[in-house]
């Protein structure tokens, strides 16, 4: 137990200095070397956990000072080390949610990512207080909080024909040519599926309104 103790601690550490000083360590291509740890392979589990994403958040916490000297223009009397370290991910994730309007293929790996940030409280706190991203205040309709929130884009995926006119064609390309039972299993599936991602959204939505107070103000 003790050396598993220490290993954790030493991953944590590692996991601090490889956000605060990136270029001393190899990088993945086309994301954040944090998204890319995040993100489940296909089949897989994601290299982060809950248990570890917790330590870290509480290691950027205890030795934000130590932030003032690795991120350029810093200043720890003013700026939250939480998002200097963790918005360059939330931006990640929201544009791969932006992306995310397939109900055929859905992206759960991005889902998981966001749950696994609303479970902890810090971040879920941190990301009602990205305005932008969050509650814009220029937004007056109900289209573009779906479009341009983290919220709108979390809940949004249909299989709607006024939302998605795609699906029909994607998911019975020849009707008249398939079998009753057929059109069932496909239509289940598609429910099925939506159903999948509407359940994990619901809890990924209560967890972050659940992280603080605040944050459950910032949704009003």
């Amino acid at each position: 137990q003790p050396v598993i103790v220490q290993c954790r601690k030493v991953v944590v550490n590692f996991l601090g200095l490889a956000l605060r000083y990136p270029d001393s360590f190899p990088r993945c291509g086309g994301a954040t070397d944090l998204e890319a740890a995040m993100i489940p392979p296909e089949g897989g589990c994601a290299l982060v956990t809950s248990d570890l994403l917790d330590a870290l958040v509480a290691n950027i916490t205890e030795t934000r000072d130590e932030l003032s000297g690795a991120i350029e223009g810093a200043d720890m009397t003013r700026d939250d080390p939480l998002q200097l370290v963790f918005r360059p991910l939330v931006d990640g994730l929201f544009a791969r949610l932006r992306r995310n309007t397939d109900i055929c293929c859905p992206d759960f790996a991005a889902l998981s990512s966001w749950r696994l940030m609303a479970e902890c409280r810090p971040l879920g706190d941190m990301i009602t207080r990205q305005e932008d991203i969050w509650n814009p205040p220029d937004l007056t309709t109900g289209v573009q909080m779906q479009e341009c929130t983290v919220l709108g884009r979390l809940l949004s995926l249909s299989a709607l024909p006024q939302d998605r006119p795609d699906v029909a064609g994607t998911m019975f390309p020849n009707p008249l040519h398939v079998s009753r039972a057929e059109m069932d299993r496909t239509s289940e599936q598609l429910a099925s599926t939506l159903r999948n991602w509407q359940e994990r959204a619901g809890v990924i939505t209560k967890k972050i309104l659940m992280a603080s107070d605040g944050a459950r103000e910032r949704c009003q």
